[in-house]
């Protein structure tokens, strides 16, 4: 959220020697807004979750932000903490396919990131209790909420 990872730019900026390129597009100069929402690989994998979670790819920090002030998100229990569980989940994951690329030379498709994504969320929503006592899930939301919101 506060754009201190060191993409390409940052690292230009030091004055280090890299390619600007984004690593996992190659259409632009890497960036944290190109890299984690404006990148063609990264809008797919969050054009998985519009619907109920979002209106649309989210293009900013900022944008997924104030989806949580939305009266949709903030009366329903439970919905900000899936939601800022899957920015963050999100963000974690194409970081960590960046590195891949950049390190190992090695890729994932956009539908291998959107499965380790569900994956992970699913994992950490069954760990957690309900709000309270007799109230639904975590998990049992999300998956309720992408039956009926499906992208």
């Amino acid at each position: 959220m506060l754009e201190r990872l060191p993409t390409r730019d940052r690292l230009i900026s030091w004055g280090m020697s890299v390619p600007a390129a984004c690593p996992l597009c190659s259409l632009a100069n890497e960036s944290h807004d190109h890299l984690f929402f404006n990148c063609v690989f990264s809008t797919a994998v969050w054009s998985h979750y519009t619907g109920w979670m979002f209106a649309a790819a989210s293009a900013s920090p900022a944008a997924v932000l104030a989806i949580l002030d939305q009266p949709h998100i903030s009366s329903c229990s439970g919905a900000a903490v899936i939601l800022k569980l899957l920015l963050q989940v999100i963000v974690y994951n194409l970081w960590t396919e960046r590195n891949q690329r950049i390190f190992r030379q090695s890729s994932s498709s956009e539908a291998a990131i959107i499965s380790k994504v569900d994956r992970s969320i699913k994992d950490r929503l069954l760990s957690l209790p309900p709000l309270r006592e007799g109230s639904i899930s975590f998990l049992l939301l999300y998956l309720t909420s992408r039956s009926l919101f499906p992208p």
